[in-house]
């Protein structure tokens, strides 16, 4: 297709990219308090906040997409570190939440990737579009490969 064309114009655009700068820290599982109260720990919850302000930068002044939403997230780890990648994935999207889109329920497509480095950190990108054009833009990757 050439340039230009309607195919081409209908291709998600990036509308956020970020990394954030040390250890990953994977969703962990609500706890039950002393008084029966359910609440997200501690470490979890800054880091989804630590997300989340990166994000924001990122975003500058747009508003939260309503859009479908395509995520890439590598996340950077120490050799031998065992992390289970999927709830590194759901500290993404739950610090993202009401920033990048107004519901991670919008999340059509998720890719994670896990990499060994010494410098751990994650690097997220995400765009937005219709489930249309994230197929057409994954067909687009394929061709290149």
């Amino acid at each position: 297709m050439g340039r230009g064309t309607a195919a081409h114009m209908a291709t998600p655009r990036a509308i956020c990219s970020f990394r954030l700068e040390g250890m990953p820290v994977p969703k962990a599982r609500p706890r039950v308090g002393k008084h029966g109260n359910i609440y997200t720990p501690r470490k979890t919850r800054s880091y989804e906040r630590d997300i989340g302000w990166t994000a924001k930068l990122s975003m500058g002044a747009r508003k939260p997409s309503s859009k479908p939403i395509e995520i890439t997230i590598t996340a950077y780890l120490p050799a031998g570190k065992r992390v289970d990648i999927d709830n590194i994935l759901k500290s993404v999207l739950d610090g993202c939440n009401k920033i990048v889109w107004l519901d991670d329920s919008q999340v059509v497509q998720a890719e994670i990737i896990r990499l060994e480095s010494e410098d751990p950190c994650v690097s997220v990108t995400i765009w937005e579009g219709d489930r249309a054009a994230v197929k057409q833009r994954k067909s687009l990757v394929a061709v290149m490969e």
